[in-house]
């Protein structure tokens, strides 16, 4: 049942936080008592004096409420203040004190277990085991070769190194180191092959340390020329030299006379496709270009009705030729008599795949 009374509230309002400036007044208000209930966690509160609304809102004693929840208050008259804080009991000690206990407990181990981390990285560096390898990339291992291997004094002379590149491939790693001198120069063509030799080799090693695989370096002049290459055999801890230095193009002027003589025509059954001219050249990636001139027309029968599986083989083998000679991808081009590109491939050294980029 609702009922209106009029009823006289002694307010006190602090009008400032300094004590003693403050202002005490009456004032008569109209509130609205209802059987009004509160819960706090599906518990009803129960108040000494009922509580009632004003205004809009619902007014109930601060004392009964801050009991419920578990707070005590103490009403400073003088300063008319209320402090309300957090009841504290033994039992509610312990239980805290047994939570303090377990999360330092939490912290040791924390702790505990950077520290051994840290040891284990620490101990991962020292000895070059494959932990160290696992964290160490491709980027980082370039970085450490400029800057311990940008150099090689040998026999008076310094020899130096402007950049580096390194690739990892399924087995092995290829390195390859770009001097900033000619390969005519005379402290390249006076050097003593085996003090070189023994600083290709601790470079193998510093490679070997993160990536446990052979090596493979490539030394190139300023002018991006193949100079020399070296094979670090990684269970046999041995460094291998290729037998020639010979210029890049000159293998390649090399490997396209071979070609011509082995691969000018491609029969199956009795189809004959015949080839005029293969041209090779090391692209600006180090990758091989392979062009194939044809003696046909892209819609000729003997093209058109080609097993293209049987011919994929046949470009297969001239690319293990080219790769025979020159350890580098190989992308072939094939054209009809026309100059019309009639295929594509991309052939991988490391896996030996022949992939199909584009067939006519």
């Amino acid at each position: 049942m609702k009922k209106k009374l009029i009823i006289t509230l002694i307010i006190c309002l602090i009008l400032s936080t300094v004590v003693g400036v403050s202002a005490t007044y009456t004032k008569k208000i109209n509130a609205w008592f209802y059987n009004i209930k509160v819960n706090y966690n599906g518990k009803n509160v129960a108040f000494n004096s009922a509580p009632f609304i004003y205004n809009g809102y619902v007014y109930v004693p601060i004392n009964d409420l801050a009991r419920e929840m578990g707070y005590s208050y103490t009403w400073h008259n003088n300063s008319k203040t209320m402090d309300i804080y957090p009841s504290t009991s033994s039992t509610d000690i312990t239980a805290l004190q047994a939570e303090l206990d377990r999360k330092n407990m939490e912290i040791t181990n924390l702790k505990f277990q950077l520290s051994q981390q840290n040891l284990y990285k620490s101990i991962s560096n020292d000895s070059g085991s494959s932990s160290s390898s696992s964290n160490t990339s491709l980027e980082d291992i370039r970085r450490i070769l400029e800057e311990d291997f940008d150099s090689h004094k040998n026999d008076g002379n310094t020899l130096r190194f402007k950049d580096f590149k390194v690739s990892k491939y399924s087995n092995e790693v290829l390195v390859k180191m770009y001097g900033d001198f000619d390969k005519s120069y005379s402290k390249w063509e006076d050097r003593d092959d085996d003090d070189f030799d023994d600083f290709i080799e601790d470079l193998c090693e510093e490679v070997i340390k993160y990536i446990k695989k052979d090596v493979i370096v490539k030394v190139y002049d300023d002018d991006d020329d193949q100079i020399k290459k070296y094979t670090y055999d990684y269970n046999d801890e041995r460094l291998y030299e290729d037998d020639d230095d010979d210029d890049i193009d000159d293998k390649l002027n090399s490997v396209e006379n071979d070609l011509e003589d082995d691969y000018e025509d491609y029969t199956i059954g009795s189809k004959t496709l015949e080839f005029s001219k293969f041209s090779l050249k090391q692209k600006s990636n180090d990758d091989i270009e392979c062009k194939i001139y044809a003696k046909f027309d892209k819609d000729s029968d003997d093209w058109k009705d080609r097993d293209k599986e049987d011919f994929r083989e046949f470009v297969e083998k001239v690319c293990d030729d080219i790769t025979d000679e020159v350890d580098e991808d190989v992308d072939v081009l094939v054209y009809d008599e026309d100059n019309d590109k009639i295929a594509e491939y991309e052939y991988d050294e490391n896996d030996n795949d022949l992939e199909k980029v584009y067939e006519y």
